[in-house]
């Protein structure tokens, strides 16, 4: 499962990349967050495969982390022009920060 993970995250990096370098209005802004969004959620969830935890819980973190990177993925290409007191930042930075904290929850449970 953890390759398939690096697999995908790789492709998915590549082609939202290609398609920045492609097309003219996509900016380069957009394509970095958007990059930075697909590393932070398959690195949330190779670490969530690597906790031992029970399998019901896993699945539904792992829909969670889906969801939430998603989000943050749309945020990223919602960004407008000026980063700068960005609505899509701060959403994109409140779900990062929910994601984190869930994670160190998950990591402090696994025995309990």
């Amino acid at each position: 499962m953890k390759k398939i993970l690096l697999f995908t995250a790789l492709i998915l990096i590549l082609i939202n990349t290609s398609i920045g370098l492609v097309y003219q209005n996509y900016a380069i802004h957009k394509v970095l967050f958007a990059d930075i969004s697909i590393v932070l959620t398959f690195v949330m969830l190779y670490i969530s495969a690597s906790i031992q935890t029970s399998d019901g819980f896993r699945i539904g973190y792992a829909g969670l982390l889906g969801f939430t990177g998603l989000a943050r993925f749309i945020c990223a290409m919602m960004l407008g022009q000026e980063v700068k007191n960005s609505i899509s930042l701060v959403v994109f930075l409140i779900l990062f920060g929910i994601e984190c904290i869930a994670l160190m929850a998950t990591y402090t449970m696994r025995n309990k």
